[in-house]
């Protein structure tokens, strides 16, 4: 098994793996990779290369021009393989590649309808660039916005990648004078740590969560530990690793009969404090509502 990350997301994965590879007296050989697609390939060589090794769970990097040759080389080896929270590109015949995987688009449609049941007519999304997880969330987020007869297009959107960055402070006083100027008091914000950064400078400026800006993140790694705690999509990820596990037994013992298996497995919502109902548009006083929302903090205005 070949993985991006030993630290975030993924050690999840790793335990739902090696479970059930334990249940199946099968044994896991672990490798990382530094996420580039030659080093992909590196560290998936050496295990194909493995003598024993009789098939490969992969996770290889899907956001670069190379991901597509790099899938074409992994689905000719001479073994099964298996994509772990990876799935070939619409663009490219799957042949024999199998996957198993969340359904971050569904896991973002149970957001957008969480903040919807509690009165929000406009929910932002801040995502980070380059996860091969953010296309899947738009996606969703997208689509059930349109469901509940929202218009994508009108709501506050952006990149989440500096909100831990060094300098945020002046980028999150911009994110809040946006949801000011729009009237926007609800955001989905993926992955964990950018939405507890946003929730953390909410606190410092005066903005309370939820009442005057609800927050849901995407991953549940370390949602819970904000303050206040986040309500958070959570993906099935032991679940992810456990499926992936399965399907390669099964393909070892089956052989070409077997028809190749592509799994999406459903997230959960873990409803917190950051997105209770608070004051949402139909609960407000009518004066309030006719003036539209201002967040409640002199330094955050509306964009000159």
């Amino acid at each position: 098994m070949v993985v991006p990350s030993f630290s975030y997301y993924w050690p999840s994965i790793i335990a739902g793996a090696r479970a059930a590879a334990s249940d199946t007296r099968a044994e896991l050989i672990l490798r990382g990779s530094s996420g580039s697609p030659a080093d992909d390939r590196k560290q998936i060589r050496i295990l194909a290369e493995t003598p024993g090794v009789h098939g490969l769970i992969v996770a290889p990097v899907m956001d670069v021009a190379q991901s597509v040759d790099l899938l074409n080389w992994v689905q000719e080896l001479p073994m099964p393989v298996v994509m772990a929270e990876r799935r070939a590109p619409g663009t490219m015949p799957p042949g024999r590649l199998e996957w198993a995987v969340s359904d971050h688009a569904a896991g973002a449609a149970m957001a957008v309808q969480h903040l919807y049941a509690q009165g929000h007519r406009r929910v932002g999304l801040f995502a980070s660039a380059g996860s091969p997880t953010t296309k899947h969330v738009q996606r969703g987020w997208r689509d059930q916005l349109r469901a509940c007869g929202l218009d994508p297009d009108q709501q506050v959107t952006g990149p989440a990648n500096a909100f831990t960055e060094d300098g945020r402070d002046a980028l999150l006083d911009d994110v809040l004078a946006q949801c000011s100027a729009s009237s926007t008091r609800a955001l989905l914000v993926h992955p964990d740590p950018p939405a507890l950064a946003l929730v953390q400078h909410c606190l410092d400026v005066g903005v309370r969560v939820p009442d005057e800006l609800a927050v849901v993140a995407y991953d549940d790694e370390v949602a819970h530990l904000g303050q206040p705690a986040v309500t958070a999509v959570r993906p099935p990820k032991q679940h992810v690793g456990r499926l992936a596990v399965e399907l390669l037994v099964a393909r070892l013992n089956e052989g070409p009969r077997r028809p190749a298996h592509r799994v999406m497995i459903s997230p959960e919502l873990v409803v917190r404090n950051s997105s209770s109902v608070g004051v949402a548009a139909g609960n407000r006083p009518p004066a309030e509502r006719a003036a539209g929302f201002v967040l409640s903090q002199a330094r955050v205005q509306p964009p000159q």
